[in-house]
């Protein structure tokens, strides 16, 4: 029995020590005044580079610019494009930063119930930190889509409704599935890869819940989605 799990626990390590290497040269810290989260580049179905980070994130910086730190260095870049029907973001790839990093693959799958998966963000002031969990299943959120801009064009997305808010007026909220996990998700992981034991992507993740602070992303299959829409 020793030897049994002094083998799982070395696996584990292994596993955990790979992703971090992959994460530390892919993914960094996106900021401004009002917060921040974490972006990573990955190669798409075409073999070109990308640039995500969650839809919040991008959002909390208006029209401006925004800030890439990697690797001590920062960067000034312009957000390309958002999904109108999951909280993803692409950022344009400075040009002079391709030597600074090595893009995450996409995954062949999607995580089945049960299996490890990873996280490697930039929670609060920290550094890059990787936390690991179990895929536990699929989720329905329920967000505000500020894409929306009739009554009629919210109740036609996916699980849409109309709310109304005495100070800003009616807003729409629709249904967004997303995939749960108990990977452990902080403020400042917004915009993190999800990714398996071979480092390679499955999701994003984008929301977490007090108390418990379990994570969950956007599946690999809007991810792709998301890509091939070619912004």
């Amino acid at each position: 029995m020793k030897k049994i799990l002094l083998t799982a626990s070395l696996l584990g390590f292994t596993a955990c020590e790979t992703v971090y290497q992959k994460l530390e040269n892919a993914s960094f810290r996106v900021s401004n005044e009002q917060g921040g989260g974490t972006a990573f580049f990955v190669n798409d179905s075409r073999g070109q580079v990308r640039l995500i980070t969650a839809a919040h994130v991008c959002k909390a910086f208006g029209n401006s610019l925004v800030d890439l730190n990697i690797k001590g260095t920062k960067f000034k870049t312009l957000i390309m494009g958002i999904s109108q029907k999951a909280d993803l973001c692409e950022l344009a790839v400075p040009p002079l930063v391709y030597s600074r990093f090595k893009a995450l693959d996409l995954a062949f799958m999607d995580a089945s119930t049960h299996d490890v998966i990873y996280v490697g963000g930039y929670p609060g002031d920290l550094n890059l930190t990787i936390n690991s969990g179990i895929y536990s299943g699929t989720f329905e959120a329920l967000l505000k889509d500020e894409s929306v801009g009739t009554v009629q064009e919210c109740l036609k997305k996916r699980g849409g409704r109309i709310y109304f808010d005495i100070f800003s007026g009616p807003f729409c909220v629709v249904s967004v599935p997303l995939r749960s996990s108990t990977v452990r998700v902080f403020p400042g992981h917004s915009g993190s890869p999800a990714v398996n034991e071979n480092g390679k992507v499955i999701g994003v993740f984008v929301v977490t819940s007090p108390p418990s602070y379990n994570g969950m992303y956007v599946s690999l299959a809007e991810l792709k989605e998301f890509l091939n829409e070619g912004f």
